[in-house]
């Protein structure tokens, strides 16, 4: 008969106290080296993050990550990238003494049919049929005659309420010019600035500024079935429009809007 033997698993004192030292050793090193990867890898992003992109510039990849971050996702739209590009503060707009807005206008000397083209360009951009008749008209009174902007002059433009008349029915074209100009020295402007204020302002500012539209007030502009016209920037969700309205003498504008009028320096 064969006696088997048991065989023990269990250790000494000592030889237990000798592996728990063993792992604790090996633990030790393998986070010693786990923190050293994550040092390196923080300190590469962080290289990366801070990595100059543009000899001679402090611009940095994260910087230009976000930008487009927010190009992205409509944060940042046309109107602010063209103050950046121009070298104005595109969040604040300068105020003259009666608290109105004033804008500054570079004049660009397109047609009708380029101002059309270049604004259907630009990101959520829609038009009206009755802006394209206003901006393509070839009558005596169309925009190419009468309202092209001279290329490169400045214009200064005071954005008046519309609310500064409160009865709805007196708040025509003729009135508003007329209140401007007696009260404040405004002059009339051209058909061509509205291209460039809806260019200027982003809708989410026109919102911050309290305004649904922004009407330039100028010399109407007869459509090809002889209708007035006047042309105007309005705000919608996502979506930047350019319109034209009827402006016959008793057509009245609403209260939430802004009067494009001259400032008289221009």
């Amino acid at each position: 008969m064969v006696i088997c033997q048991s065989v023990t698993f269990l250790q000494t004192p000592y030889a237990v106290a000798e592996s728990v030292e063993t792992i604790r050793r090996f633990l030790l090193r393998q986070t010693r080296i786990l923190a050293t990867c994550c040092c390196v890898a923080n300190s590469r992003r962080t290289i990366m993050a801070d990595k100059t992109v543009v000899a001679g510039s402090s611009v940095t990849a994260s910087q230009l990550k976000e930008l487009f971050r927010q190009i992205d996702d409509q944060s940042l739209g046309h109107a602010e990238m063209q103050a950046f590009i121009e070298h104005r503060n595109p969040f604040a707009f300068e105020r003259n003494e009666h608290g109105h807005i004033v804008l500054t206008i570079t004049g660009l000397d397109l047609t009708g049919e380029q101002e059309i083209a270049r604004h259907l360009a630009s990101p959520n951009a829609k038009i009206t049929d009755w802006a394209k008749s206003c901006l393509l008209s070839t009558n005596n009174d169309s925009y190419d005659k009468n309202h092209r902007l001279v290329a490169g002059k400045t214009y200064r433009v005071a954005l008046m309420p519309t609310s500064v008349i409160k009865i709805d029915h007196e708040r025509t074209t003729e009135a508003l010019r007329q209140y401007g100009a007696s009260n404040f020295g405004y002059d009339k402007g051209f058909a061509g600035l509205i291209p460039r204020i809806r260019e200027t302002i982003s809708n989410r500012q026109m919102e911050e500024m309290g305004f649904g539209y922004v009407t330039g007030l100028h010399d109407p502009i007869k459509d090809s079935d002889g209708h007035p016209l006047v042309l105007f920037s309005h705000r919608d969700v996502g979506e930047r429009w350019l319109v034209a309205e009827l402006d016959r003498p008793d057509d009245c504008w609403v209260g939430n809007g802004a009067a494009a009028l001259l400032v008289s320096a221009s």
